[in-house]
């Protein structure tokens, strides 16, 4: 190991569309040493060869690099080696992402939807919109990640992606893939990536395939609910000959319509304990340089148990990031510390 790998501190990968993009890296944990020393390899090689972004921190300094896509935290060591301008105050307030809620309308109704998005829900105008990205970006945030509802409601999400890009974001988003064109699908290419939740239904997986035919970054999202767990691995499989870039697995979350199924899809106890082991053989099955398997950090607790003390670390994995590295704006432009808000935070 070279001294600039031996300066990083954590690495953060993927331009995911949830808070598994703040690090999750259960297919390098669950593969072998060898490719967690080769990913380590790659990084440093991009931090020599690339043009970065960084933000300077108190320890060193945050550094966004695109192949692989990652943040990388180097202490002061590294950031010296790299030449980094790290003269500005030192900030170690401002989350690595936020979540833009851009709608509360949904025509979908799913069971599973922790907001309890409705047809007739509140769309932010363009302008309040704007001024949203605007202070995500004056926070020096790396990430904002757009959301609903769903956002395919809105006409003007290519124009909201290229002004986040603008001002240095790199803007991703979750789908349904309601309604997708084949035009539509296209005019996404400003974002980074696009997630589209994949639930075994044909139009999901066309969706999926528009993107990937559009020449977007695609990825899938699967919420482990119990009929979910019985065809994950159809569903990985499924995801990557559609040409998805990656499999994020998703803790169903007990909200808004969430709450109110909660007991009937959630997953047993008997799945749970089986979660570390079926990451295992997923990873080793499916998982290949264009190919990942991820996890949210609502997961980690019941992947740590079956990993070595600190093995997630090195790679930001820390557990629940809420009002940490990450953060949310409500359709109503409030600060909440996650997308899946406290029911008390949407009363009057």
């Amino acid at each position: 190991m070279d001294n600039l790998q031996r300066s990083i501190r954590t690495v953060r990968l993927g331009y995911g569309a949830n808070c598994s993009s703040l690090g999750s890296v259960v297919d390098v944990l669950f593969a072998t040493a060898a490719v967690g020393t080769a990913l380590m390899a790659a990084v440093a090689a991009s931090l020599r060869s690339g043009t970065h972004t960084h933000r300077s921190e108190s320890w060193g300094a945050w550094v966004r690099i695109d192949d692989p896509p990652a943040l990388v935290a180097l202490d002061h060591e590294g950031t010296r080696s790299l030449h980094l301008a790290c003269s500005e105050a030192p900030q170690t307030s401002a989350p690595l992402e936020v979540h833009l809620a851009v709608t509360a309308r949904c025509p979908v109704g799913c069971p599973t939807c922790y907001l309890d998005a409705t047809p007739n829900g509140f769309a932010p105008s363009f302008a309040a919109l704007l001024d949203r990205l605007d202070r995500i970006a004056q926070a020096r945030v790396f990430t904002v990640a757009f959301g609903g509802g769903e956002p395919l409601t809105r006409d003007d999400l290519p124009l909201l992606a290229e002004h986040a890009h603008a001002l240095g974001l790199v803007a991703v988003m979750t789908t349904s893939g309601y309604g997708l064109t084949r035009a539509r699908a296209v005019s996404l290419t400003p974002f980074a990536q696009v997630n589209v939740t994949l639930d075994g239904t044909l139009s999901s997986e066309q969706a999926l395939r528009t993107l990937v035919d559009a020449g977007v970054r695609t990825g899938a999202n699967v919420v482990l609910t119990r009929h979910a767990w019985q065809v994950l691995e159809h569903l990985t499989a499924r995801a990557k000959e559609l040409g998805a870039c990656e499999v994020q697995l998703l803790r169903y979350k007990a909200a808004g319509r969430g709450a109110v199924h909660n007991a009937e899809m959630r997953l047993l106890h008997a799945q749970v304990a089986e979660l570390p082991e079926t990451l295992r053989e997923l990873s080793m099955r499916f998982v290949s340089p264009s190919f990942r398997l991820r996890i949210d950090c609502a997961l980690v607790p019941f992947v740590d148990v079956a990993l070595a003390p600190g093995a997630l670390r090195k790679f930001g994995i820390l557990g629940c990031e809420a009002g940490k590295a990450l953060a949310a704006v409500d359709v109503l432009g409030r600060q909440i510390p996650c997308s899946v808000p406290d029911p008390e935070c949407f009363k009057a």
